[in-house]
């Protein structure tokens, strides 16, 4: 399931998407992924991460930093 999704705030073509669960018990695999407008049907990048993603958002001062919370 999507847990979140965020616009990149300087490059305004690019955002990110968090895929995992918001159940507890078990707890599976999660991903981000990055897209861009220019190429939306694939990601330009996959993360993969041990527990789902509940949250992301972009650094402001620093764009290109993406911070998760799993």
């Amino acid at each position: 399931m999507i847990t979140g999704i965020v616009w990149n705030p300087l490059y305004k073509d690019m955002f990110a998407v968090s895929v995992g669960s918001y159940e507890y018990e078990p707890q599976n695999i999660g991903h981000v992924y990055v897209y861009s407008l220019k190429n939306y049907k694939y990601p330009e990048y996959k993360i993969t991460t041990h527990s789902g993603v509940m949250c992301l958002d972009f650094n402001i001062n620093e764009p290109y930093m993406l911070c998760i919370g799993c």
